[in-house]
């Protein structure tokens, strides 16, 4: 015969199996809200910068395979408010780089990446916006790179191209305040990146020409 204990088994086991079964049956517990990014919008003089509009955007992939990336998909808009700061709430959980797109009035837009890293983190991402500017530089190609015939001069935002003029100097009417100037000459290259605020001479030096 078989034991109490032996009996009971079945029992035991039909009980487990209930309580497995109305687990399973149970809804799902509701998922974590995504996290938030605070966005700071300021001019050069760091006086902040009031209903400027601020899209937050994450890389998605486009498809079902992971390796594919990426498009941007937005999680949050917003206005900044007299402290120049916007919270964006719904970021989600992931891996891929965020961006931040800020606009104000007719000041060229601005967009910043920042890590996933600092998504649990208390730190404000900080947009620099400012005025379109003209920019007048002039191009050093050293002693051993003459001027070569219609050479130009490239800077984006926006994409513009200026011929450089005989004695080396370039003008740009309309560059966003923290554009990119470069130039290719000789095999070598030079590049400046625009501060805003900073209106000094721009000069695109080429490094010194390697010696075989």
């Amino acid at each position: 015969m078989l034991s109490r204990r032996a009996r009971g088994l079945p029992l035991l086991a039909v009980v487990l199996a209930g309580k497995w079964l109305v687990s399973c049956m149970q809804p799902p517990p509701p998922r974590a809200e995504g996290g938030e990014f605070v966005v700071e919008v300021v001019d050069a003089k760091g006086t902040p910068l009031v209903d400027a509009e601020v899209e937050g955007l994450v890389d998605v992939n486009p498809g079902p395979v992971a390796s594919m990336c990426c498009i941007q998909k937005r999680f949050a808009i917003g206005r900044t408010s007299e402290r120049g700061q916007v919270t964006l709430k719904g970021a989600p959980f992931t891996f891929r780089t965020f961006h931040f797109r800020a606009s104000f009035g007719e000041w060229v837009p601005r967009e910043v990446t920042a890590s996933s890293l600092l998504l649990h983190r208390n730190t404000v991402i900080r947009i620099v916006l400012g005025p379109k500017r003209d920019v007048r530089g002039r191009v050093d190609l050293g002693p051993n790179c003459p001027l070569p015939p219609q050479l130009e001069v490239h800077a984006s935002p926006p994409s513009m191209r200026a011929t450089v003029a005989a004695d080396g100097s370039f003008v740009f009417n309309g560059l966003a305040p923290w554009a990119f100037i470069s130039v290719y000459a000789c095999n070598r290259g030079a590049r400046v990146d625009l501060q805003v605020g900073d209106d000094s001479p721009i000069v695109l030096a080429l490094p010194p020409a390697e010696t075989p």
